[in-house]
């Protein structure tokens, strides 16, 4: 697998195959991990459009898409960036909850 995992899930993305978008790497980052950390806001959108995915799925550290979506480089004034957030919040509105206990990872 290439050292640049964000590359790895770019290319998985265009599949339209639900075992493709639900591949999971080593660290257990899905697609929607891997686009999130590299702010790929059009992967996000592209694959919560097509496919019903685990976004509540936490990887090996613990770590939310939305989480890492909202540290990467991702410009927060695009629309995009405000679809994929509402999308992922769409997808799991526990998120919402205020109550929510991160994992001990």
């Amino acid at each position: 697998m290439s050292s640049d995992r964000g590359d790895f899930f770019e290319c998985q993305y265009r599949s339209d195959s639900p075992n493709q978008v639900l591949i999971r790497d080593d660290r257990l980052n899905s697609p929607i991990h891997g686009a999130a950390k590299k702010g790929r806001v059009d992967v996000i959108n592209y694959l919560l459009e097509r496919h019903s995915l685990p976004v509540a799925d936490e990887n090996s550290d613990g770590r939310l898409p939305i989480e890492l979506l909202a540290e990467s480089n991702a410009d927060v004034e695009d629309a995009c960036y405000s679809e994929a957030i509402w999308r992922m919040l769409l997808a799991n509105p526990d998120f919402c909850r205020v109550d929510r206990q991160p994992s001990s990872a």
